[in-house]
């Protein structure tokens, strides 16, 4: 009998610690969901906490390339996804809606489903953070923190007009190119830009917005208390009316949306909402304001996984509706491995910067990129994709003012207004055949090849666009 109560003793705590061991491995599994700075954040308090869950990516359709959905269907059938991922999601936020946690604080508040970037963002109590992280549609959860655009200035300066264009847009050709083809000015290219906003007052930015969104303070007239996306759109579209023409294509109109604040700063949220607004400003499938390429000159900290990184979703919805993924590469150099989040994701196509000598800017951030799939597999990637003038560019802001700027951030709006011009020359281009044609015709300015400083090199927009002509 003794032996018998032993034996039984024996199995009790063998399946005990067994089911410790289980629930252990669980709350490991669970945990390892959650991004460090969410970690962090739990473990200094216990309130609710503002963060983005992060659900099972959802990849592109097969499709031939004459086989191309349009934007609207590939928003209608992306939105149809989501919601089939998100179910159970959404039916767990439903039942929890109006409660509260122990502290007597709301279990959900001011919560929103994303479509492009399949997420969602709303804050959130600790205990259910635990129960959503046991899903298995959700692959991540990250605190919404703060990000710093690194603005790299040196003084305002008054345009007298000496210099008939600025060094940037010499130096990828736009003289040559306006004496060769004096149309080719962006004419009605619908151009995106998420940033610090914009001076639509500017003598060199009149009349150019189309639409307008401030995630930061949601203001409904477009401003710029910091300088910095002024600065960026003078290089995309400034008119040139002091005589020194510092816009590539001053004919696009203008998408702007407000994602960062004047002290240059955002929350992840913020950038995450405003990724979608930008896919779609009228809120209707049918759109005529549908931007062909955004400029994106901001980046943040944060692996290149594609089942956790949360702009990788956005960025693949962007690749799939035909808008041009156009971001900085970071300025963080000279070191290897620096490219900065959403640059450093294969489906982006990141931006180095140069100088007046074609030698690579000390900050600019340098590759490779360890990059996870969606899988789980890993593989080493060379970033950036191009680069463009990015020391002391000359450009407007604030307050009809011009200054020169350095940083990835200006390099970034060189590309971007090249990509308008291509598209006026063939609106039926796609993706792929921009990125060929600007990467064919670069400057091989490091070794030989794409690499991990220049990438495919810096932008040449005569030899671009007369290939586009001989290919298209």
């Amino acid at each position: 009998m003794l032996k018998a109560n032993i034996n039984k003793l024996t199995v009790w705590a063998g399946a005990s610690a067994a089911a410790l061991l289980i629930l252990v491995s669980s709350a490991f599994a669970q945990a390892e969901k959650f991004d460090p700075y969410l970690v962090r954040a739990m473990s200094k308090t216990d309130v609710p906490l503002a963060v983005m869950v992060v659900m099972n990516p959802i990849m592109p359709a097969a499709k031939s390339y004459w086989d191309e959905p349009s934007p609207a269907e590939v928003e209608y059938n992306r939105k149809k996804q989501t919601l089939e991922v998100q179910w159970e999601l959404r039916h767990f936020v439903n039942e929890w809606i109006g409660t509260e946690d122990f502290a007597g604080d709301p279990a959900i508040k001011d919560y929103m489903f994303l479509w492009t970037a399949n997420t969602m963002v709303g804050t959130i109590s600790q205990s259910l953070l635990w129960q959503m992280a046991q899903m298995d549609s959700v692959t991540s959860i990250v605190l919404d923190r703060k990000i710093r655009v690194g603005i790299l200035a040196d003084e305002e300066e008054p345009v007298m007009g000496m210099d008939e264009y600025s060094y940037g847009l010499e130096k990828i050709g736009i003289p040559e190119l306006r004496t060769a083809h004096p149309d080719l000015l962006g004419t009605d290219v619908v151009v995106g830009i998420l940033d610090t906003g914009m001076d639509a007052s500017h003598p060199e930015l009149q009349n150019k917005v189309v639409a307008w969104k401030d995630f930061v303070d949601g203001k409904e007239l477009p401003y710029d208390g910091n300088g910095h996306g002024t600065h960026v759109a003078g290089t995309i579209t400034g008119d040139g009316v002091t005589g020194t023409q510092i816009g590539i294509a001053p004919r696009a109109k203008l998408v702007i949306g407000k994602i960062l604040s004047d002290q240059g700063y955002s929350q992840l949220s913020w950038i995450l909402r405003g990724m979608e607004w930008v896919a779609n400003p009228e809120r209707k499938l049918e759109s005529n304001l549908r931007p062909r390429v955004v400029n994106n000159s901001w980046g943040g900290s944060m692996e290149a996984d594609l089942r956790k990184n949360p702009f990788a979703q956005a960025v693949v919805a962007w690749n799939e509706l035909q808008i041009f993924p156009s971001f900085a590469a970071g300025n963080s150099g000279p070191g290897e491995s620096t490219v900065g989040t959403p640059g450093n994701l294969p489906m982006s196509f990141a931006v180095a910067a140069t100088d007046e000598n074609d030698d690579a800017a000390s900050f600019s951030s340098r590759g490779p990129v360890e990059v996870t799939d969606a899988e789980g597999n890993q593989e080493s990637i060379v970033k950036p994709d191009i680069a463009a003038p990015g020391v002391k560019i000359l450009s407007s802001v604030p307050g009809g003012k011009y200054a020169r700027f350095s940083g990835t951030s200006m390099a970034t709006p060189h590309v971007t207004g090249a990509i308008a011009l291509l598209y006026q020359v063939n609106p039926a281009l796609k993706i792929e055949d921009v990125i060929k044609v600007l990467t064919e015709t670069a400057d091989d300015l490091g070794d030989r090849g794409k690499d991990n400083t220049y990438g495919y090199g810096r932008i040449n927009m005569p030899n671009a666009v007369e290939k586009l002509l001989s290919i298209y």
